[in-house]
């Protein structure tokens, strides 16, 4: 999952410059979604098995979620 501040930031530098920041991360894994169809059959179900089974799995082998943090600054 991707994901992004909500809040604007205001940084300044030691001379009282400011600019404003904003924090956007961006998975290194790849986005995958479900279809129309697959979220209707999955909807109602029990989701923690689910839940558990994507973060425990790839964590076992050492496959851990990464994201990479990007700023965006406008002066």
């Amino acid at each position: 999952m991707e994901g992004f501040g909500v809040n604007t930031y205001r940084m300044v530098n030691e001379v009282g410059e400011g600019v404003l920041v904003k924090y956007h991360w961006k998975t290194q894994q790849g986005i995958e979604s479900l279809t129309a169809a697959e979220a209707r059959r999955g909807s109602g179900a029990r989701t923690r098995p689910r839940v558990r089974g994507i973060c425990a799995r790839p964590s076992r082998r050492g496959d851990f979620p990464r994201w990479e943090l990007n700023v965006q600054i406008d002066e």
